[in-house]
């Protein structure tokens, strides 16, 4: 007996195939099964192989992204991510994570994540994949401040 596909569309909203041992295996692998997938990013620098592993493709699509548990080791890609940022719709993963108790670690964090927000407000057509660790009500006060200034 063969397997059909499902009759309803898969989707995979966070998936980091850049980090699989084969990521243009599980490039392939989303493309053949049909399953719309945002393939989001650690940081801005590895955006580009991302988006290459995703040329062409129907159901990939690639996300740009600044982890905050990356913030002290890649914040300074910042302009990368400015660079990149028109060459998708697709931004994750952006967010806060309190898991840290360092204070500047979190405010850097913060200011990392309102900037994005300011610019992806700017292009009114961005998705954004949100992590959130112990900073729900952050992150909520950012989109409600940042992103509705710019709207």
């Amino acid at each position: 007996m063969t397997q059909q596909s499902p009759s309803f569309a898969l989707i995979d909203a966070h998936c980091h195939i850049d980090l699989y041992p084969d990521p243009a295996g599980i490039a392939r692998e989303a493309e053949t099964e049909r399953i719309y997938t945002i393939a989001v990013t650690n940081a801005p620098s590895v955006f580009s192989h991302t988006a290459r592993l995703c040329a062409g493709s129907k159901f990939l699509r690639p996300a740009i992204g600044l982890h905050p548990e990356l913030v002290a080791s890649h914040g300074q890609e910042l302009a990368l991510f400015r660079m990149h940022l028109h060459e998708t719709r697709y931004i994750g993963e952006v967010g806060l994570d309190y898991i840290t108790q360092d204070q500047e670690i979190r405010l850097r964090q913060r200011r990392i994540l309102e900037t994005i927000v300011g610019w992806a407000s700017e292009y009114g057509d961005k998705v954004l994949t949100l992590h959130s660790r112990r900073a729900v009500s952050d992150i909520l006060q950012v989109l409600k401040e940042i992103g509705r200034a710019h709207v």
